[in-house]
This record gives C-alpha cells, sequence and structure tokens, in this order.
C-alpha cells in the first residue's frame, strides 16, 4: 500500500479514483450523512452518486445497503470512519468483493488510528486520511494506494503559511481564543445544514512543512502519542459530559481509536441551548456536522435528522 501526500484528503479521493480507472458516470455509493468536502471530487470527476443511509450508531442499514447493490450497477463503495470510529470494516471488505466493488476507505477524521493493528485508511482500495486536522496543520492529506499513482501533470504545490500554523497549535491550546474568535466571525450555526458552505480548495500537493511534519509523525513514536492524546481526551469528553447529563451518540470506543470528535445525541431544542452553553463555559469546542450537500438532502430525511440531532466536540483541542 503507497502513501502520498496532498493538500487536502479532497484531493487524495480525487486522485485515488482516477488512479483505479474511476470513469465519468460511474455509480459510488456514499453515505448519505455525508459533507461537500467528500462530495466535491465526485462532482468534479462527474460520476453519479447513490446514497445509502445510516442507523443510529452511524452504520449502514446493512439491508437496505445489500438491496441497493443488488438492484443496480456500481462501480465503487464509500467506507466513512465516523469521526475515526472502525466501521464494521470485515462487513464492508466482504460486501465490496462479493460485488465486486472498488472499496474507498475515508478516514479524514482517524489519522493515526488503527484496527486489528494496521493504520485506518489502508484497508480499501483507495483510502483517504487527513493528518492536518488532528495534527493542526494548514496542509495535509494522505493517499493510500494499492495500485500505481495516476497523478496530473503540474499539480501546484501549496505554499506553507507558517504562521497559521502556529496559530492553529496555539488555538489547539488555548480553546478559549477560539471560541473568542469564531464569535467575532458569527461562525457558530446549529440550525442551518446549508449556512456555510465549504471553501472549494484547488487540488494541489502538500506544502514541504507540512509533509515532514506529518512523515515525522508516521515514521516513529510520535504517532502513537498522537493516537493516545486523542483517545483520552474521548474519555476525558465523555466523563465531563456525562456527569452533565448529556448523551454521548456513541457510548466507546477501541483504545486504538484517534477521534476528532465526540458526538452527542440531543433530543430537543432545550437540551441543545443547555449544551451550548455548558460547552461555553468550559471551553468546549461544540461544531455541527458541516455542510450537508443537497444531493444528500434531497435523498432523504436520514441526514438532515441527524445533522439536527447531533453536535461534536473537537478533540484537536486541549479539555481542561
Amino acid at each position: 500500500m503507497n502513501s502520498n501526500f496532498f493538500s487536502h484528503a479532497r484531493t487524495a479521493l480525487k486522485i485515488g479514483l482516477l488512479s483505479l480507472g474511476i470513469k465519468q458516470n460511474d455509480k459510488i455509493l456514499v453515505p448519505s450523512y455525508i459533507c461537500e468536502a467528500v462530495i466535491q471530487p465526485i462532482r468534479d470527476l462527474k460520476l453519479q452518486l447513490e446514497f445509502y443511509d445510516l442507523d443510529d450508531s452511524f452504520q449502514p442499514i446493512w439491508s437496505e445497503l445489500k438491496d441497493k447493490i443488488a438492484k443496480d450497477h456500481f462501480s465503487s463503495l464509500l467506507m466513512n470512519h465516523y469521526f475515526g470510529i472502525p466501521q464494521d470494516i470485515h462487513k464492508f471488505t466482504k460486501i465490496a468483493k462479493d460485488n465486486n466493488l472498488i472499496l474507498v476507505e475515508d478516514n479524514s477524521h482517524g489519522f493515526g488510528g488503527k484496527f486489528e493493528d494496521k493504520f485506518l485508511g489502508s484497508y480499501g482500495d483507495v483510502g483517504i486520511s487527513s493528518p492536518r486536522k488532528i495534527l493542526n496543520l494548514s496542509s495535509g492529506g494522505i493517499l493510500y494506494l494499492n495500485s500505481k499513482l495516476t497523478k496530473p501533470n503540474n499539480l501546484p504545490v501549496k505554499k506553507a503559511l507558517f504562521f497559521e500554523n502556529y496559530l492553529r497549535g496555539f488555538l489547539s491550546n488555548n480553546p478559549s481564543f477560539k471560541i473568542f474568535f469564531d464569535n467575532l466571525r458569527n461562525k457558530r450555526n446549529f440550525s442551518d445544514p446549508r449556512k456555510y458552505l465549504e471553501r472549494k480548495y484547488s487540488d494541489m500537493a502538500t506544502d514541504k512543512y507540512s509533509e515532514l511534519r506529518i512523515l515525522k509523525y508516521l515514521g516513529n513514536d510520535y504517532i502513537s502519542e498522537v493516537q493516545r492524546k486523542q483517545y483520552l481526551r474521548w474519555i476525558r469528553c465523555r466523563e465531563i459530559l456525562k456527569k452533565e447529563g448529556f448523551q454521548p451518540a456513541i457510548d466507546s470506543i477501541s483504545n486504538t481509536s484517534s477521534p476528532w470528535l465526540f458526538p452527542l445525541k440531543i433530543d430537543n431544542f432545550d437540551e441543545k441551548n443547555r449544551l451550548i452553553k455548558f460547552a461555553k463555559k468550559k471551553n468546549l469546542i461544540l461544531t455541527t456536522w458541516p455542510i450537508l450537500p443537497v444531493e444528500a438532502l434531497e435523498h432523504s430525511g436520514n441526514a438532515l435528522n441527524k445533522w439536527k440531532n447531533n453536535l461534536f466536540i473537537h478533540l484537536n483541542y486541549k479539555i481542561y
């Protein structure tokens, strides 16, 4: 399995799909609870999107997924490790193998996490990870590929943003400043899944500074330290929130996971407001799921209900 570096995981996904020979109008199965960043490269490649829905534990509704595959012809199936928590990898790989599907593995939320002593992102025919999220870098997406890379000519190198990298590191250790800046920009929105459209990034290679930082963590025991830190933040976050009566959407995870987000189930408007106030008081960085694609909203109410009924604590910020 080869590793290649790009500015963002969405570019890694696009290049990975091209390298595996996926063609315009091929059909790809994607979970309906997905973000714009994943859909962007799929749109760019002019693939046909088909969605499958998830249960309350963010696993596929397996019977519906198998039924869709039986009734149509698809080239590929996307598996998303939500929040950095491994999916049922054995079940996904069996479905892909039995139906001659390319398995696309999205590990954008779980850099450093493992399943059965193997890094998440390296199980699919093509896999992506986003170390920039957990390492607080301005650039850094990894493509895992089990075939020859087809890289476009003249892919520009993203400019290294040293001040942004420093600022990201500072804010991760001082979340109260992050909350202050977000309030100034009126960034937080907890009611509209289409309020803030994600920025569309150009396809670029990662800058050398970020690549060297990522290689440093991949090349030795640092990656274990990163994973352990994320896991312990999950445990601490669960302890704090359950003590206040909030309900985790997922209560336990493997100690080899490297979660980026802690998911919370929200039953009503009053509980949502109480959580928003509590998170601000404790300097916890609270967020919604990112922007839902229009296609997912049109598919069914499954994704929209999840968007409304779940909020998340960022685990790449210090938790006191």
